[in-house]
Protein backbone atom coordinates (compact mmCIF):
# COMPACT_ATOMS: atom_id res chain seq x y z
CA UNK A 1 0.00 0.00 0.00
CA UNK A 2 1.12 4.04 -0.97
CA UNK A 3 1.63 6.24 2.09
CA UNK A 4 -0.70 9.33 1.13
CA UNK A 5 -2.33 11.54 3.17
CA UNK A 6 -5.41 11.49 4.47
CA UNK A 7 -6.80 14.16 2.34
CA UNK A 8 -5.68 11.89 -0.70
CA UNK A 9 -7.63 8.99 0.74
CA UNK A 10 -10.95 11.38 1.36
CA UNK A 11 -10.89 12.39 -2.44
CA UNK A 12 -10.41 8.84 -3.73
CA UNK A 13 -13.95 7.84 -2.15
CA UNK A 14 -15.43 11.24 -3.85
CA UNK A 15 -17.69 10.95 -6.88
CA UNK A 16 -15.38 11.99 -10.05
CA UNK A 17 -18.27 14.84 -10.64
CA UNK A 18 -16.86 16.74 -7.06
CA UNK A 19 -13.20 15.74 -7.56
CA UNK A 20 -10.54 16.86 -10.09
CA UNK A 21 -8.23 14.13 -11.25
CA UNK A 22 -4.67 15.83 -12.88
CA UNK A 23 -2.52 13.72 -15.04
CA UNK A 24 1.04 14.09 -15.63
CA UNK A 25 3.17 11.83 -17.83
CA UNK A 26 6.78 11.84 -18.04
CA UNK A 27 9.24 10.17 -20.62
CA UNK A 28 12.72 10.21 -20.75
CA UNK A 29 15.92 8.02 -21.24
CA UNK A 30 17.14 7.71 -17.63
CA UNK A 31 14.92 7.64 -14.57
CA UNK A 32 18.34 9.38 -12.77
CA UNK A 33 17.75 12.46 -14.86
CA UNK A 34 14.38 13.17 -13.51
CA UNK A 35 12.79 15.62 -14.09
CA UNK A 36 15.53 17.52 -16.02
CA UNK A 37 15.67 15.53 -18.92
CA UNK A 38 12.26 14.69 -19.36
CA UNK A 39 9.74 15.70 -21.55
CA UNK A 40 6.32 15.89 -19.69
CA UNK A 41 2.38 15.75 -20.97
CA UNK A 42 -0.35 16.39 -19.47
CA UNK A 43 -4.49 15.62 -19.69
CA UNK A 44 -4.73 16.57 -23.32
CA UNK A 45 -2.16 14.65 -24.51
CA UNK A 46 -2.75 11.37 -22.47
CA UNK A 47 -5.43 10.14 -24.86
CA UNK A 48 -5.94 7.19 -22.32
CA UNK A 49 -4.31 4.13 -20.31
CA UNK A 50 -4.63 0.69 -18.91
CA UNK A 51 -2.12 -0.81 -16.45
CA UNK A 52 -2.37 -4.50 -15.33
CA UNK A 53 -1.04 -5.59 -12.18
CA UNK A 54 -0.62 -9.28 -10.81
CA UNK A 55 -0.07 -10.95 -8.02
CA UNK A 56 -0.63 -14.35 -9.71
CA UNK A 57 -1.17 -15.24 -13.24
CA UNK A 58 -3.55 -18.42 -12.93
CA UNK A 59 -6.92 -18.56 -11.53
CA UNK A 60 -6.24 -19.09 -7.94
CA UNK A 61 -3.57 -17.84 -5.60
CA UNK A 62 -0.28 -19.32 -5.79
CA UNK A 63 3.22 -18.02 -4.60
CA UNK A 64 6.77 -17.98 -6.12
CA UNK A 65 5.44 -15.20 -9.27
CA UNK A 66 7.32 -12.70 -10.39
CA UNK A 67 4.72 -11.22 -13.15
CA UNK A 68 5.96 -7.74 -14.78
CA UNK A 69 3.50 -4.89 -14.77
CA UNK A 70 1.99 -3.88 -17.95
CA UNK A 71 1.09 -0.33 -19.33
CA UNK A 72 -0.70 0.18 -22.09
CA UNK A 73 -0.62 4.18 -23.11
CA UNK A 74 -2.03 6.20 -26.12
CA UNK A 75 -0.25 9.65 -26.06
CA UNK A 76 -0.49 12.39 -28.44
CA UNK A 77 2.92 13.79 -29.17
CA UNK A 78 5.41 15.05 -32.07
CA UNK A 79 8.25 13.88 -29.96
CA UNK A 80 10.58 10.98 -30.54
CA UNK A 81 9.93 7.78 -28.06
CA UNK A 82 12.38 5.06 -28.24
CA UNK A 83 12.42 1.18 -26.81
CA UNK A 84 13.74 1.50 -23.55
CA UNK A 85 12.44 5.19 -22.67
CA UNK A 86 10.91 5.35 -18.91
CA UNK A 87 7.67 6.12 -18.59
CA UNK A 88 7.00 8.03 -15.30
CA UNK A 89 2.84 8.44 -14.29
CA UNK A 90 1.91 10.84 -12.07
CA UNK A 91 -1.42 12.00 -10.17
CA UNK A 92 -3.18 14.37 -8.09
CA UNK A 93 -6.62 14.75 -6.75
CA UNK A 94 -8.28 18.31 -6.60
CA UNK A 95 -11.68 20.11 -5.17
CA UNK A 96 -13.45 22.38 -2.62
CA UNK A 97 -10.84 21.01 -0.10
CA UNK A 98 -7.48 21.62 -2.55
CA UNK A 99 -5.22 19.66 -3.78
CA UNK A 100 -3.47 16.49 -2.72
CA UNK A 101 0.28 15.65 -3.19
CA UNK A 102 1.26 14.33 -6.28
CA UNK A 103 1.54 10.04 -6.17
CA UNK A 104 3.39 8.31 -8.83
CA UNK A 105 1.16 4.97 -10.05
CA UNK A 106 3.79 3.19 -12.15
CA UNK A 107 7.11 3.63 -13.43
CA UNK A 108 7.60 1.40 -16.59
CA UNK A 109 9.67 1.06 -20.08
CA UNK A 110 8.45 1.25 -23.33
CA UNK A 111 8.47 -1.94 -25.92
CA UNK A 112 8.54 -0.88 -29.50
CA UNK A 113 6.40 2.18 -29.39
CA UNK A 114 4.06 2.44 -32.71
CA UNK A 115 3.59 5.69 -34.16
CA UNK A 116 0.57 6.34 -36.14
CA UNK A 117 -1.64 9.97 -36.91
CA UNK A 118 0.10 11.60 -34.58
CA UNK A 119 -0.17 9.38 -31.50
CA UNK A 120 2.03 6.95 -29.98
CA UNK A 121 0.63 3.60 -28.75
CA UNK A 122 3.21 2.58 -26.14
CA UNK A 123 2.86 -0.94 -24.22
CA UNK A 124 5.05 -0.89 -21.44
CA UNK A 125 6.25 -3.19 -18.71
CA UNK A 126 7.94 -1.85 -15.12
CA UNK A 127 11.44 -3.26 -14.13
CA UNK A 128 10.55 -6.43 -13.64
CA UNK A 129 11.03 -6.98 -17.30
CA UNK A 130 14.67 -6.11 -17.04
CA UNK A 131 15.27 -9.39 -14.69
CA UNK A 132 13.80 -11.73 -17.71
CA UNK A 133 17.26 -11.62 -18.90
CA UNK A 134 20.00 -14.82 -18.77
CA UNK A 135 21.37 -15.08 -15.65
CA UNK A 136 25.21 -15.38 -15.74
CA UNK A 137 26.83 -15.90 -12.57
CA UNK A 138 30.36 -15.07 -11.14
CA UNK A 139 29.44 -17.29 -8.04
CA UNK A 140 29.91 -20.82 -7.15
CA UNK A 141 26.95 -23.17 -6.80
CA UNK A 142 25.32 -24.12 -4.37
CA UNK A 143 25.10 -20.55 -3.68
CA UNK A 144 23.07 -18.52 -0.19
CA UNK A 145 19.98 -16.79 -1.44
CA UNK A 146 21.35 -13.55 -0.37
CA UNK A 147 24.50 -13.58 -2.61
CA UNK A 148 22.22 -14.54 -5.60
CA UNK A 149 19.75 -12.09 -4.85
CA UNK A 150 22.53 -9.41 -4.62
CA UNK A 151 23.83 -10.27 -7.78
CA UNK A 152 21.03 -10.33 -9.59
CA UNK A 153 19.53 -6.87 -7.85
CA UNK A 154 23.57 -5.68 -8.95
CA UNK A 155 23.34 -6.83 -12.74
CA UNK A 156 19.68 -5.20 -13.77
CA UNK A 157 21.62 -1.67 -13.76
CA UNK A 158 17.87 -0.13 -11.97
CA UNK A 159 17.76 2.36 -9.28
CA UNK A 160 16.25 -0.33 -6.85
CA UNK A 161 15.31 0.67 -3.60
CA UNK A 162 15.49 -3.37 -1.48
CA UNK A 163 13.33 -3.42 1.27
CA UNK A 164 15.06 -3.52 4.77
CA UNK A 165 12.29 -6.34 5.69
CA UNK A 166 13.51 -8.07 1.83
CA UNK A 167 16.72 -7.99 3.00
CA UNK A 168 15.90 -9.67 6.11
CA UNK A 169 13.99 -12.84 5.02
CA UNK A 170 16.39 -13.66 2.05
CA UNK A 171 19.51 -13.27 4.70
CA UNK A 172 17.18 -15.77 6.96
CA UNK A 173 17.17 -18.06 4.31
CA UNK A 174 20.79 -18.54 4.49
CA UNK A 175 20.73 -21.09 7.33
CA UNK A 176 18.53 -23.85 5.83
CA UNK A 177 18.57 -23.27 1.94
CA UNK A 178 20.67 -22.54 -0.94
CA UNK A 179 19.95 -22.03 -4.64
CA UNK A 180 21.30 -24.57 -7.22
CA UNK A 181 23.49 -23.32 -10.52
CA UNK A 182 21.61 -22.01 -13.21
CA UNK A 183 21.64 -23.97 -16.87
CA UNK A 184 21.90 -22.10 -20.01
CA UNK A 185 18.17 -20.87 -20.26
CA UNK A 186 18.00 -19.77 -16.77
CA UNK A 187 16.78 -16.56 -16.14
CA UNK A 188 17.66 -14.22 -13.40
CA UNK A 189 13.72 -13.65 -13.08
CA UNK A 190 13.56 -17.76 -12.92
CA UNK A 191 16.05 -17.02 -9.70
CA UNK A 192 14.47 -14.16 -8.20
CA UNK A 193 11.14 -17.02 -8.18
CA UNK A 194 13.23 -19.63 -6.37
CA UNK A 195 13.85 -16.93 -3.88
CA UNK A 196 10.04 -15.64 -3.58
CA UNK A 197 9.04 -19.36 -3.12
CA UNK A 198 11.35 -19.52 0.07
CA UNK A 199 10.11 -16.48 1.41
CA UNK A 200 6.62 -17.60 0.61
CA UNK A 201 5.96 -15.03 -1.33
CA UNK A 202 5.74 -13.24 -5.01
CA UNK A 203 8.04 -10.79 -6.25
CA UNK A 204 6.86 -7.19 -6.84
CA UNK A 205 8.33 -3.47 -7.50
CA UNK A 206 6.47 -0.80 -5.83
CA UNK A 207 7.05 2.22 -7.59
CA UNK A 208 6.91 5.23 -5.20
CA UNK A 209 7.71 9.20 -5.45
CA UNK A 210 9.68 11.06 -2.46
CA UNK A 211 10.46 14.42 -1.79
CA UNK A 212 14.02 15.03 -1.01
CA UNK A 213 14.60 17.18 2.65
CA UNK A 214 17.76 18.23 0.68
CA UNK A 215 16.86 20.00 -2.18
CA UNK A 216 13.01 19.47 -2.72
CA UNK A 217 13.00 17.83 -5.53
CA UNK A 218 11.15 14.66 -6.55
CA UNK A 219 12.54 11.67 -6.30
CA UNK A 220 11.82 7.93 -7.54
CA UNK A 221 12.29 4.50 -6.04
CA UNK A 222 11.47 1.29 -6.75
CA UNK A 223 11.09 -0.95 -4.31
CA UNK A 224 11.24 -4.52 -4.55
CA UNK A 225 10.18 -6.90 -1.95
CA UNK A 226 8.52 -10.51 -2.02
CA UNK A 227 5.61 -9.30 -0.31
CA UNK A 228 5.15 -12.07 2.11
CA UNK A 229 2.87 -10.22 4.48
CA UNK A 230 0.31 -13.77 3.83
CA UNK A 231 2.08 -14.98 7.19
CA UNK A 232 0.53 -13.70 10.19
CA UNK A 233 1.20 -15.56 13.76
CA UNK A 234 -2.30 -14.64 14.78
CA UNK A 235 -4.93 -13.89 12.23
CA UNK A 236 -7.65 -13.15 14.24
CA UNK A 237 -7.20 -9.64 13.89
CA UNK A 238 -7.61 -9.78 9.74
CA UNK A 239 -10.12 -12.39 9.95
CA UNK A 240 -11.74 -9.80 11.66
CA UNK A 241 -11.28 -7.35 9.11
CA UNK A 242 -9.07 -4.78 11.35
CA UNK A 243 -6.23 -5.16 9.09
CA UNK A 244 -8.19 -4.61 5.84
CA UNK A 245 -8.91 -1.40 4.08
CA UNK A 246 -12.84 -0.80 3.67
CA UNK A 247 -14.04 -0.81 0.61
CA UNK A 248 -17.43 1.07 0.63
CA UNK A 249 -20.94 -0.19 -1.69
CA UNK A 250 -21.07 3.12 -2.91
CA UNK A 251 -17.89 3.18 -4.67
CA UNK A 252 -18.73 -0.15 -6.86
CA UNK A 253 -19.97 0.16 -9.90
CA UNK A 254 -23.14 -2.43 -10.28
CA UNK A 255 -22.94 -5.93 -9.07
CA UNK A 256 -20.44 -8.10 -7.09
CA UNK A 257 -19.77 -11.12 -8.41
CA UNK A 258 -18.74 -13.69 -5.96
CA UNK A 259 -16.99 -16.39 -7.64
CA UNK A 260 -16.87 -19.16 -5.18
CA UNK A 261 -16.84 -19.80 -1.80
CA UNK A 262 -14.36 -18.91 1.01
CA UNK A 263 -11.04 -20.69 0.59
CA UNK A 264 -9.00 -21.45 3.46
CA UNK A 265 -5.80 -23.06 3.21
CA UNK A 266 -4.74 -25.30 5.94
CA UNK A 267 -2.55 -28.33 4.29
CA UNK A 268 0.57 -27.71 2.48
CA UNK A 269 2.59 -29.46 0.11
CA UNK A 270 6.08 -29.23 -1.32
CA UNK A 271 6.85 -31.04 -4.83
CA UNK A 272 10.24 -31.91 -5.91
CA UNK A 273 9.08 -33.51 -9.05
CA UNK A 274 5.81 -34.56 -10.28
CA UNK A 275 6.13 -37.84 -7.44
CA UNK A 276 7.80 -36.95 -5.25
CA UNK A 277 6.37 -34.48 -2.64
CA UNK A 278 7.21 -33.01 1.43
CA UNK A 279 4.79 -32.23 3.83
CA UNK A 280 5.36 -30.49 7.13
CA UNK A 281 6.96 -33.04 9.33
CA UNK A 282 6.67 -30.92 12.75
CA UNK A 283 3.01 -29.20 11.88
CA UNK A 284 0.33 -32.12 13.06
CA UNK A 285 -2.27 -29.66 12.10
CA UNK A 286 -1.45 -29.81 8.51
CA UNK A 287 -4.36 -31.41 7.39
CA UNK A 288 -7.32 -30.39 4.84
CA UNK A 289 -8.75 -31.81 1.93
CA UNK A 290 -8.02 -30.88 -1.94
CA UNK A 291 -9.68 -27.50 -1.69
CA UNK A 292 -7.51 -26.94 1.53
CA UNK A 293 -4.09 -27.52 -0.25
CA UNK A 294 -1.50 -25.12 -1.29
CA UNK A 295 1.39 -27.01 -3.49
CA UNK A 296 4.25 -25.90 -4.78
CA UNK A 297 7.34 -27.32 -6.96
CA UNK A 298 11.18 -26.14 -6.09
CA UNK A 299 14.73 -27.12 -6.61
CA UNK A 300 14.88 -26.56 -3.19
CA UNK A 301 11.50 -28.93 -1.68
CA UNK A 302 12.33 -30.30 1.54
CA UNK A 303 10.23 -31.01 4.46
CA UNK A 304 11.95 -27.69 5.94
CA UNK A 305 9.99 -25.64 3.12
CA UNK A 306 6.66 -27.43 3.38
CA UNK A 307 7.22 -26.23 7.03
CA UNK A 308 8.00 -22.68 5.95
CA UNK A 309 5.23 -22.37 3.94
CA UNK A 310 2.55 -23.65 6.78
CA UNK A 311 3.82 -21.68 9.59
CA UNK A 312 3.54 -18.60 7.25
CA UNK A 313 0.24 -19.26 5.46
CA UNK A 314 -1.68 -21.80 8.01
CA UNK A 315 -5.32 -20.38 7.48
CA UNK A 316 -4.76 -18.42 5.15
CA UNK A 317 -8.09 -17.58 3.64
CA UNK A 318 -10.60 -14.96 1.17
CA UNK A 319 -13.49 -15.00 -0.62
CA UNK A 320 -12.95 -15.46 -4.48
CA UNK A 321 -14.50 -11.95 -5.76
CA UNK A 322 -14.73 -9.91 -8.70
CA UNK A 323 -15.89 -6.36 -8.94
CA UNK A 324 -15.70 -2.98 -11.02
CA UNK A 325 -15.59 0.09 -8.74
CA UNK A 326 -13.86 3.87 -8.43
CA UNK A 327 -10.99 2.21 -7.19
CA UNK A 328 -8.23 3.66 -4.55
CA UNK A 329 -4.86 4.43 -6.31
CA UNK A 330 -3.33 4.12 -2.91
CA UNK A 331 -3.58 0.67 -2.99
CA UNK A 332 -1.77 -2.16 -4.78
CA UNK A 333 -2.21 -6.62 -5.33
CA UNK A 334 -1.59 -8.34 -2.14
CA UNK A 335 -3.43 -5.42 0.12
CA UNK A 336 -6.12 -6.84 2.44
CA UNK A 337 -9.39 -4.83 1.44
CA UNK A 338 -13.07 -5.64 3.06
CA UNK A 339 -15.53 -5.14 0.14
CA UNK A 340 -19.10 -3.71 2.11
CA UNK A 341 -22.53 -4.30 0.97
CA UNK A 342 -25.53 -2.13 0.75
CA UNK A 343 -26.88 -4.76 3.23
CA UNK A 344 -24.27 -4.04 5.75
CA UNK A 345 -22.65 -7.04 5.18
CA UNK A 346 -19.34 -7.68 3.53
CA UNK A 347 -16.69 -10.13 2.24
CA UNK A 348 -13.13 -10.12 3.22
CA UNK A 349 -10.43 -10.64 0.57
CA UNK A 350 -7.22 -9.78 -0.97
CA UNK A 351 -6.44 -8.02 -4.52
CA UNK A 352 -4.80 -10.47 -6.73
CA UNK A 353 -4.95 -8.93 -10.08
CA UNK A 354 -6.22 -5.60 -10.40
CA UNK A 355 -6.61 -3.68 -14.21
CA UNK A 356 -6.67 0.23 -13.46
CA UNK A 357 -8.50 2.05 -16.65
CA UNK A 358 -8.27 6.05 -16.97
CA UNK A 359 -10.06 7.81 -20.11
CA UNK A 360 -10.45 11.05 -18.09
CA UNK A 361 -11.55 9.65 -15.15
CA UNK A 362 -9.96 5.84 -13.08
CA UNK A 363 -11.90 3.03 -12.78
CA UNK A 364 -11.03 -0.33 -11.21
CA UNK A 365 -11.81 -3.91 -12.11
CA UNK A 366 -10.46 -5.92 -9.38
CA UNK A 367 -10.37 -9.81 -8.81
CA UNK A 368 -9.21 -12.13 -6.30
CA UNK A 369 -9.57 -15.42 -7.92
CA UNK A 370 -9.87 -18.86 -6.57
CA UNK A 371 -10.30 -22.41 -8.33
CA UNK A 372 -10.24 -25.97 -6.75
CA UNK A 373 -7.31 -26.60 -5.69
CA UNK A 374 -8.46 -30.41 -7.59
CA UNK A 375 -8.42 -27.56 -11.03
CA UNK A 376 -4.66 -26.35 -10.17
CA UNK A 377 -1.18 -27.56 -11.73
CA UNK A 378 0.49 -29.46 -9.34
CA UNK A 379 -0.14 -33.40 -9.91
CA UNK A 380 -1.82 -35.53 -7.28
CA UNK A 381 -1.34 -38.97 -8.58
CA UNK A 382 1.49 -42.03 -7.60
CA UNK A 383 3.12 -39.11 -5.12
CA UNK A 384 6.07 -40.43 -2.71
CA UNK A 385 5.01 -38.21 0.33
CA UNK A 386 7.69 -37.73 3.20
CA UNK A 387 6.50 -36.48 6.26
CA UNK A 388 6.37 -36.64 10.05
CA UNK A 389 3.80 -39.22 9.60
CA UNK A 390 3.75 -40.22 5.97
CA UNK A 391 0.91 -40.03 3.57
CA UNK A 392 0.10 -39.76 0.11
CA UNK A 393 -3.05 -38.03 -1.27
CA UNK A 394 -5.62 -39.38 -2.10
CA UNK A 395 -7.42 -40.15 -5.70
CA UNK A 396 -9.89 -37.14 -6.89
CA UNK A 397 -13.88 -38.36 -7.61
CA UNK A 398 -14.48 -36.07 -11.31
CA UNK A 399 -17.98 -36.55 -10.58
CA UNK A 400 -17.66 -34.17 -7.50
CA UNK A 401 -15.70 -31.34 -9.27
CA UNK A 402 -17.68 -28.80 -10.76
CA UNK A 403 -17.06 -26.82 -13.72
CA UNK A 404 -17.70 -22.88 -15.06
CA UNK A 405 -19.33 -23.21 -18.62
CA UNK A 406 -19.68 -19.94 -19.61
CA UNK A 407 -20.23 -20.51 -23.42
CA UNK A 408 -22.56 -23.64 -22.57
CA UNK A 409 -20.60 -25.77 -24.49
CA UNK A 410 -21.76 -29.09 -22.10
CA UNK A 411 -25.18 -30.27 -20.72
CA UNK A 412 -23.00 -32.18 -18.11
CA UNK A 413 -21.49 -29.68 -14.67
CA UNK A 414 -18.99 -32.05 -13.38
CA UNK A 415 -15.30 -33.08 -15.17
CA UNK A 416 -17.17 -36.88 -15.47
CA UNK A 417 -19.55 -35.61 -17.50
CA UNK A 418 -17.88 -33.05 -19.86
CA UNK A 419 -15.18 -35.58 -20.43
CA UNK A 420 -17.92 -38.51 -21.46
CA UNK A 421 -19.45 -35.74 -23.40
CA UNK A 422 -15.91 -34.91 -25.31
CA UNK A 423 -15.60 -38.82 -25.76
CA UNK A 424 -18.71 -39.28 -27.54
CA UNK A 425 -18.63 -35.81 -29.55
CA UNK A 426 -15.17 -37.10 -31.32
CA UNK A 427 -16.50 -40.96 -31.64
CA UNK A 428 -19.05 -39.81 -33.47
CA UNK A 429 -17.08 -37.83 -35.37
CA UNK A 430 -14.61 -40.16 -36.25
CA UNK A 431 -17.54 -42.51 -37.35
CA UNK A 432 -18.75 -40.39 -40.06
CA UNK A 433 -15.33 -39.43 -41.35
CA UNK A 434 -14.82 -43.08 -41.60
CA UNK A 435 -18.51 -43.91 -43.07
CA UNK A 436 -18.00 -41.35 -45.76
CA UNK A 437 -14.39 -42.52 -46.17
CA UNK A 438 -15.54 -46.12 -46.94
CA UNK A 439 -18.14 -45.26 -49.29
CA UNK A 440 -15.54 -43.68 -51.56
CA UNK A 441 -13.71 -47.00 -51.66
CA UNK A 442 -11.21 -46.14 -49.33
CA UNK A 443 -9.97 -48.27 -47.10
CA UNK A 444 -10.33 -46.94 -43.92
CA UNK A 445 -11.03 -48.34 -40.25
CA UNK A 446 -12.84 -46.89 -36.92
CA UNK A 447 -9.89 -47.74 -34.45
CA UNK A 448 -7.66 -45.28 -36.95
CA UNK A 449 -6.15 -42.37 -35.38
CA UNK A 450 -7.61 -38.53 -36.75
CA UNK A 451 -4.04 -38.62 -37.91
CA UNK A 452 -4.26 -41.43 -40.17
CA UNK A 453 -7.99 -40.38 -41.33
CA UNK A 454 -6.49 -36.86 -42.20
CA UNK A 455 -4.25 -38.78 -44.81
CA UNK A 456 -6.91 -40.94 -45.95
CA UNK A 457 -8.97 -37.57 -46.69
CA UNK A 458 -5.73 -35.88 -48.40
CA UNK A 459 -5.33 -38.66 -50.78
CA UNK A 460 -9.07 -38.39 -52.33
CA UNK A 461 -7.73 -35.44 -54.00
CA UNK A 462 -5.75 -37.74 -56.40
CA UNK A 463 -8.80 -40.09 -57.02
CA UNK A 464 -9.84 -39.86 -60.46
CA UNK A 465 -13.32 -39.76 -61.65
CA UNK A 466 -13.65 -41.14 -65.15
CA UNK A 467 -17.26 -41.56 -67.09
CA UNK A 468 -18.52 -43.80 -69.09
CA UNK A 469 -20.13 -43.50 -72.63
CA UNK A 470 -21.15 -47.24 -72.87
CA UNK A 471 -21.50 -50.47 -70.55
CA UNK A 472 -17.88 -52.49 -70.45
CA UNK A 473 -18.36 -55.89 -68.65
CA UNK A 474 -15.79 -58.24 -67.82
CA UNK A 475 -12.78 -55.93 -68.19
CA UNK A 476 -10.09 -57.07 -65.45
CA UNK A 477 -8.27 -54.22 -64.00
CA UNK A 478 -6.03 -56.36 -61.84
CA UNK A 479 -2.77 -54.70 -63.04
CA UNK A 480 -3.27 -51.47 -63.30
CA UNK A 481 -6.31 -48.80 -63.47
CA UNK A 482 -5.99 -45.27 -65.24
CA UNK A 483 -6.08 -41.56 -64.83
CA UNK A 484 -6.66 -39.30 -67.90
CA UNK A 485 -6.85 -35.76 -68.88
CA UNK A 486 -7.83 -36.00 -72.72
CA UNK A 487 -10.08 -38.83 -73.67
CA UNK A 488 -11.98 -40.29 -76.85
CA UNK A 489 -14.75 -41.60 -74.50
CA UNK A 490 -15.84 -41.09 -71.73
CA UNK A 491 -15.24 -43.86 -68.85
CA UNK A 492 -15.46 -44.15 -65.32
CA UNK A 493 -13.95 -45.91 -62.75
CA UNK A 494 -12.21 -45.24 -59.41
CA UNK A 495 -9.05 -45.69 -57.72
CA UNK A 496 -8.27 -45.28 -53.39
CA UNK A 497 -4.09 -45.63 -53.48
CA UNK A 498 -1.84 -43.17 -54.03
CA UNK A 499 -0.36 -42.57 -57.63
CA UNK A 500 2.99 -44.43 -57.86
CA UNK A 501 4.07 -44.22 -61.71
CA UNK A 502 2.39 -43.66 -65.12
CA UNK A 503 1.86 -45.35 -68.24
CA UNK A 504 -0.06 -44.91 -71.78
CA UNK A 505 -1.16 -47.69 -72.72
CA UNK A 506 -4.77 -48.80 -74.64
CA UNK A 507 -7.04 -51.17 -73.15
CA UNK A 508 -9.27 -53.62 -74.88
CA UNK A 509 -12.56 -52.09 -76.06
CA UNK A 510 -11.90 -48.31 -74.31
CA UNK A 511 -9.83 -45.89 -77.17
CA UNK A 512 -7.99 -43.33 -75.59
CA UNK A 513 -6.04 -40.73 -76.62
CA UNK A 514 -2.57 -40.29 -74.66
CA UNK A 515 -0.88 -37.49 -77.09
CA UNK A 516 -1.89 -35.14 -74.25
CA UNK A 517 -2.73 -37.39 -71.67
CA UNK A 518 -1.00 -38.63 -68.70
CA UNK A 519 -1.68 -42.02 -67.13
CA UNK A 520 -1.07 -42.97 -64.01
CA UNK A 521 -0.83 -46.60 -62.46
CA UNK A 522 -2.63 -47.47 -58.93
CA UNK A 523 -2.26 -51.44 -58.21
CA UNK A 524 -5.41 -52.89 -56.84
CA UNK A 525 -6.00 -56.33 -55.48
CA UNK A 526 -9.50 -56.51 -57.19
CA UNK A 527 -11.67 -56.57 -60.26
CA UNK A 528 -13.25 -53.53 -61.29
CA UNK A 529 -16.31 -53.66 -63.65
CA UNK A 530 -16.56 -50.64 -65.55
CA UNK A 531 -20.36 -49.40 -65.85
CA UNK A 532 -22.15 -46.91 -67.64
CA UNK A 533 -22.62 -43.96 -65.91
Amino acid sequence: MKTVSDLFKRYSSVSKNNRIVEISVGVGSNLGNFPTDFNFYTKEQVLGFTMDTRLVSGETFSIGNAIPKKLTLNLKTTDTILTGNVIVIDMRYGGSLGYTEWVNIGIFYADKPEYKYGVYKLTCYDGLIYFNKKYNSALTFPAKPSDVFNEIVSHTGLNLNIMPSTLVDVQVLDQDFTITAPTDTTTMLDKLKEIAILCCGNVVIYDQLHVSAENDNLVYYSNLDFLVQYGRTNLTTWQDGNDYTPVSASDIFGIINKTGERKLYTRFLCYKDEKTYFEPGGSPGNTGTEENTLAVTSLNASEKLAELMYICMNTLNYIPLEFNWIGYLYLDVGDFIQVSLRDKTYYNTFILQNTITYDGAFSFSTKSPATSSTESSYNNSGGTGYSGGGGSITSIDASKVNIQDAANNFASTNVEGALSELFTFASNAKKLIVDALIKKWVQASYSDSFAVLAKDIDNLLTIPILFVKEVYTGISLTAPTITINTITDSISASIQTPIQSTISETYTGITIDTSNTSLTVIPITENVTITKS
